[in-house]
């Protein structure tokens, strides 16, 4: 191929990769790092939003007969595209409920007053941000959910530079107000030239509030940065992140309050003569100031995991890895620290975690801990050292004994480690049991799916007409012409036909594209010899499944969905079924799902030999009944930081409906295979919590390890596991559970008894 023919397929492809874009050059941004872009890119932010506004729509309510707002009628964006350059802001950028943000290699964002935020994301509900970098100003990514739906914020290979925060989240109420009644931060007003004015709400009248969000950061860097991450939300995971703190550091890099989970964070530190920090700290911000209360009864699940940390610091002082404020009462917490290299010897803490007087977390974990200076450092470290009595004030369930309310696993660390606890919490310590969980399937790079691209700009967008024909035509000369990308613009489009897939091919959204049906059984892509299929920035609205994949044979193939949101499916959202579909059956199918949404009736059912589902949102429909919400068919099905809340019939909400309007004996996976659960969440909430497996066949291995499981909904089987069958291993590790508050409903197991059962570190234990 002659250079002039490829330079003009790298033309072409990066044409399609912005066709439909909200590019900021369009708007006037000049991107040279001396001009004031701020008006230019808040117009290419609110034309974005403007697109998706005009596309709301309802659908039937998330429950029959139940009169509140319907929540499921969000429509398409496009994306807002940044081109490599330095778009230099003034003051704050403000972006809406829905947004696709990605940069070109070399986009950055640059705040220059430092007493300003860069980009505020008002009552925001479906957010994607890619290859940016972000500099300068007070708090970089600013999120406000109102908390009115499932909201999810995936950060993936950005980079924060010199911000007093780089991402911060608040959920915030009136004091005396009902818990549903949020408040954002800022009260947003428009200048005449239309860039937004920030002002801040008065502390004195507030108090925090729970916030049913997840926020994802993936290969992100933050560097010179006071602090990294001030967040409250239900669920915050960082996967293989690195931080190089400010020198002149806040008294923590992370606040968290809620579920976390921290995999893979290399961490390098230089604080200045006489700072004092520590890595994370939980519940409680040592730093906050204003008088903002949990009045109201506001409480978070605290699962707290940090796993291979890789963590160090200059000068002879260490830093401490966590800091906790825990106090157990409505809610269990648990820390876990595990498989990590640290510095903590010297620091004021003298421990990797240090507890607050007055606190105390059920569970804790030091387990394979490696503190690189070799000098003495305290496993566990206690501001004042905890006595029998009040550990029997804080514990968490009060009809029983203080033993059944604390666990603690201090096992292979260092030598320099020192394991020893006071006298007061030696009942407690428990063995380790040996665990491994499959290392995580491997992103492939949008790069390479994106050789070849085939724009769909002869969709027409609106519900009013049927796109069905056309998105087939085009599907099918994507196949013919070789093509492994079909770019759909971030709009919103009717199909009420299902679309036949070829064995290879990618559908994306250019920012998010929403596909619906008013059709109950329309299935939207249906392929039944695929290869390699993936989907990403979908959001499939109504009908009865997203996509039925098929493989006849017995050949290694993958299908995957990333960042696709799924509402209102009255079957299975995902089937993928590998040779004739039978439980069991061999086979070299892969199936991932990362960063999705479900609101549906059922999420996945599928035999492929390996699927993962990760940092996912659950959430059925009633229609739901004796049935997992996922359903493993004789695979090997592995689940890391999901979040699951189910509807099922609670009383204390559903006040006015009949409790045959929902579904009974729920659970979340149906497993027939084998099974590893790892630091998700389970159930909560005001519906309480359904089982977390079903066990169905004899044979196969079922881990759950870490995170938090609620299982006291009356109509369901009030467990964590059921057995109809052995499996041929079962491991429960370092989880803290939610059950029946009652004497006697409490069981980590239901159904038969018997097999190989290894337990260590639980809370409550049974």
């Amino acid at each position: 191929m002659t250079r002039w023919k490829q330079q003009l397929g790298v033309i072409s492809v990066m044409l399609a990769l912005t066709m439909h874009a909200v590019n900021v050059r369009d708007f006037g941004a000049a991107g040279d790092g001396n001009t004031d872009d701020t008006a230019a890119v808040q117009r290419a932010l609110d034309a974005a939003l403007r697109t998706a506004d005009k596309g709301r729509f309802g659908l039937a309510p998330l429950v029959p007969r139940e009169p509140r707002r319907n929540l499921i009628g969000d429509s398409g964006t496009p994306e807002v595209f940044f081109p490599a350059g330095v778009y230099r802001i003034t003051s704050p950028l403000v972006g809406g409920r829905i947004a696709m943000l990605r940069g070109a290699a070399g986009a950055v964002i640059e705040q220059t007053d430092p007493a300003a935020d860069l980009l505020y994301f008002d009552a925001g509900r479906r957010l994607r941000i890619e290859n940016l970098t972000f500099r300068g100003g007070n708090c970089q990514l600013r999120l406000w959910t109102r908390n009115g739906d499932m909201s999810i914020l995936a950060v993936d290979r950005c980079r924060f530079e010199g911000a007093k925060v780089a991402f911060r989240t608040d959920s915030l109420a009136l004091r005396g107000s009902p818990p549903q009644k949020k408040v954002p931060p800022y009260t947003v007003r428009r200048a005449p030239d239309g860039r937004a004015q920030l002002a801040p709400r008065s502390p004195e009248n507030l108090k925090w509030m729970y916030n049913s969000t997840i926020v994802s950061f993936t290969g992100c860097e933050f560097r010179d940065c006071r602090r990294a991450v001030w967040s409250q939300v239900d669920y915050l995971v960082l996967e293989n992140c690195r931080v190089t703190p400010a020198r002149e550091a806040a008294a923590s890099i992370f606040y968290h309050r809620g579920l976390v989970r921290v995999n893979e964070l290399t961490g390098r530190a230089d604080p200045a003569p006489g700072r004092s920090s520590v890595w994370f700290e939980l519940d409680r911000d040592s730093e906050t100031t204003p008088p903002i209360t949990a009045e109201g009864g506001y409480w978070s699940t605290g699962s707290y995991a940090f796993r291979k940390l890789d963590l160090d610091n200059t000068g002879e002082r260490g830093m401490c890895v966590v800091r906790s404020n825990c106090i157990p009462r409505r809610s269990p917490r648990s820390i876990l620290v595990t498989d990590s290299i640290v510095r903590a010897a010297g620091s004021p803490e003298n421990g990797i975690i240090h507890i607050a007087a007055g606190t105390h977390p059920n569970l804790m974990v030091v387990r394979n801990v490696r503190e690189r200076s070799g000098r003495p450092v305290r496993a566990v470290s206690y501001e004042r050292e905890p006595e029998s009595a009040g550990l029997a004030r804080l514990r968490h369930y009060r009809d029983t004994p203080v033993t059944e309310n604390y666990s603690i696993v201090l096992d292979g660390n260092s030598a320099s480690i020192d394991n020893r606890l006071p006298e007061a919490l030696l009942p407690f310590r428990d063995r380790t049991v040996a665990v491994e969980i499959p290392p995580e399937t491997p992103r492939r790079s949008r790069s390479e799916a994106e050789e070849s691209c085939l724009p769909a700009t002869t969709l027409k967008p609106g519900l009013k007409q049927d796109q069905s024909a056309e998105l087939q035509k085009l599907v099918d000369e994507a196949a013919k012409r070789g093509m492994h990308t079909l770019l759909i613009p971030g709009e919103r489009y009717r199909v009420d036909r299902t679309i036949e897939l070829p064995p290879t091919l990618r559908i994306a959204g250019r920012g998010v594209a929403l596909l619906h049906s008013d059709n109950p059984e329309q299935i939207f892509f249906r392929g039944k010899a695929v290869r390699d299929i993936t989907f990403e920035n979908l959001k499939f609205s109504g009908g009865r499944s997203a996509a039925q994949l098929e493989t006849p044979g017995n050949e290694p193939v993958r299908a995957e969905f990333d960042f696709c949101a799924f509402f209102g499916q009255t079957g299975t959202a995902v089937e993928f079924r590998a040779g004739s579909g039978k439980t069991g059956e061999p086979n070299q199918a892969r199936l991932t799902l990362r960063n999705c949404l479900f609101r549906c009736r059922r999420g996945v059912d599928t035999n492929a030999a390996e699927s993962e589902l990760r940092t996912s949102w659950f959430h059925n429909t009633p229609e739901l009944n004796d049935s997992g919400f996922l359903l493993n068919r004789g695979g090997r099905m592995v689940m890391i930081a999901n979040l699951g809340i189910p509807t099922a019939f609670a009383p204390q909400k559903w006040k006015t409906l009949p409790q045959d309007v929902f579904g009974r004996n729920l659970r979340w996976v149906d497993n027939y295979g084998t099974l590893y659960l790892q630091d998700n969440r389970f159930g909560g909430e005001s519906a309480g919590g359904i089982p977390a497996v079903f066990h169905r066949v004899s044979g196969g291995e079922v881990v759950i390890e870490g995170g938090y499981c609620s299982h006291y909904n009356p109509t369901t089987m009030q467990s964590v596991i059921h057995f109809e069958a052995l499996p041929e291993r079962l491991v429960i590790r370092e989880l803290v559970t939610h059950p029946d508050r009652a004497p006697g409903k409490r069981r980590l197991q239901s159904g038969l008894s018997g097999g190989n059962v290894e337990i260590s570190g639980v809370f409550a234990r049974y």
